[in-house]
């Protein structure tokens, strides 16, 4: 079955939001049992395989929303292996400081304009025609 964009938007924030939680624990254990190179690939998650898979249209890819959320997770996917590298390091506190503040950042941003674009595209589809130079 193939998701709409709305739902590959809702499952990819609360994917997304996991994170945190998960590189806190890394941290806080001062063990990185986690694949570096893994978390730093954007095409490794659901919400990359489905951006870099078949189903997403040309329009869609083209899209302004798109091609900055494809910005943005890539660098979120950056983030969390380097705060991951950090600790494998024996770098807690510098992995500490990054999960605060760049990573935070990405995330808040990424999720921000996710929900954004969840919203445009649920409009879109609730009157049945999108707004005018629309292409989400």
């Amino acid at each position: 079955m193939v998701m709409s964009i709305a739902q590959e938007i809702v499952k990819a924030i609360g994917a997304h939001a996991k994170w945190k939680l998960r590189l806190r624990h890394v941290i806080d254990s001062g063990t990185a049992e986690i694949d570096m190179a893994d978390i730093g690939r954007e095409d490794r998650c659901p919400f990359g395989q489905w951006m870099f898979g078949p189903t997403v249209s040309e329009e869609t890819r083209e899209s302004a929303n798109f091609l900055v959320a494809r910005e943005l997770h890539a660098k979120f996917h950056n983030a969390a292996a380097r705060i991951v590298e950090l600790v494998s390091e024996g770098k807690r506190a510098d992995a500490d400081r990054l999960l605060n503040g760049e990573y935070s950042q990405l995330s808040t941003e990424l999720t921000a304009l996710l929900v954004n674009w969840r919203r445009r595209v649920e409009g879109n589809n609730a009157n049945g025609k999108p707004p005018p130079n629309n292409r989400d």
